[in-house]
């Protein structure tokens, strides 16, 4: 990793570990609760028995913890940089008494996990802040053939989206992340390996991006 990127995780994760005792209060706790539960709607039509998810960027858990309560998977798993959002995550597991679901500090370009052996891997507003080549490509590594990976996250689609993705920057004090149009996702995903399945729009500036790994 370029000292320049190990400049950006570092940032990156003490600006989480600042945000995560607040993380579930306030104006955008309530943009993350309907991401999460939209998502989380969208996951529950998917027909598993017994299977593995990942959530990558996985905060303070929300999306992991509801995802307790499916019967699709009996294994749960999520990976974040900040000690302190895993911290808040791990608290509301034990609040809850759920067992399923597991922690992890990991980066999203360096997946502490076997080759196959997920499948479904989520990423809910956080895409932009990853390497999103190498992390893509640590996805399919670790997708099972056929599993999907969703990705929400801000699009650059039209004027309008583009000065809403630069506000973002300027709120969050991120002028490094990157953000994609609805086609460069489709690239990224062609370009990896993986098929796109569908996109649907979220609120207007956002979108859920589906992939499929195929082999």
């Amino acid at each position: 990793m370029e000292k320049a990127q190990i400049k950006s995780k570092i940032s990156t994760e003490r600006q989480f570990d600042i945000w995560a005792k607040t993380y579930d209060v306030g104006i955008w706790s309530q943009y993350f609760k309907r991401s999460t539960n939209f998502v989380k709607n969208y996951i529950d039509n998917v027909a598993l028995s017994e299977g593995t998810l990942l959530d990558i960027g996985c905060g303070t858990g929300d999306l992991c913890l509801k995802m307790c309560y499916s019967k699709s998977f009996d294994k749960i798993i999520g990976v974040d940089v900040s000690t302190e959002m895993l911290k808040q995550a791990n608290i509301k597991k034990s609040n809850l008494g759920l067992n399923k679901v597991t922690f992890v500090k990991s980066l999203a370009e360096e997946l502490p996990l076997e080759s196959n052996s997920v499948d479904v891997i989520t990423c809910l507003n956080s895409f932009h802040h990853h390497d999103q080549k190498k992390t893509v490509g640590e996805v399919k590594r670790v997708l099972k053939k056929s599993g999907l990976f969703l990705v929400l996250d801000p699009v650059i689609d039209g004027p309008v989206r583009i000065t809403w993705a630069h506000m973002l920057k300027k709120i969050f004090k991120e002028p490094d992340v990157k953000y994609f149009s609805k086609k460069d996702l489709f690239n990224l995903a062609r370009d990896n390996g993986l098929s796109l399945q569908n996109q649907i729009p979220f609120m207007y500036f956002t979108c859920l991006t589906v992939m499929k790994k195929n082999d």
